[in-house]
């Protein structure tokens, strides 16, 4: 399940750079979530294709561990 949704979440955020990749934008995406260990290669290798896909676009992947959302 958790799976699904990681990927769903993907989807979204790569379909959301190609909506917005013809108006130019730039600044800093901070992607800040609780997350399981092993995943911050997976959120790395989005935001470095986000990055590819809009230059002036910063991302930021802020991960903390799920065993502290307590």
């Amino acid at each position: 399940m958790k799976k699904v949704l990681s990927l769903a979440l993907v989807l979204m955020m790569l379909l959301t750079s190609f909506a917005f990749a013809e108006d130019g934008y730039s600044g800093t995406i901070t992607i800040s979530l609780y997350a399981q260990t092993g995943v911050e290669e997976a959120w790395n290798a989005v935001a470095e294709a986000y990055e590819a896909l809009n230059p002036g676009v910063d991302v930021v992947v802020d991960l903390k561990p799920e065993d502290s959302y307590a």
